[in-house]
């Protein structure tokens, strides 16, 4: 459960949110229960579109880098 000093949220399954909903000073309480049956687990599909995005912004980054570098960086 995401809670910060203005609102308190309904209970959430664990990763239902985003980092980006959380500011500095939220409080995030885990109450761990026994359960007889566990949530299936989700495809791998998220996570191997995640880690291409995170690539493909890498690739961005690098290249934007090295278009600017000459720019920015000065050599003594």
């Amino acid at each position: 459960m995401a809670q910060s000093s203005q609102s308190v949220e309904p209970p959430r399954k664990p990763g239902r949110f985003s980092h980006r909903e959380l500011r500095v000073g939220d409080r995030i309480l885990v109450e761990v229960l026994d359960a007889p049956t566990a949530d299936p687990a989700e495809s791998g599909h998220e996570a191997r579109q995640r880690e291409h995005d995170e690539r493909e912004y890498f690739e961005h980054c690098k290249k934007a880098y090295l278009d600017l570098k000459a720019k920015y960086e000065t050599s003594d």
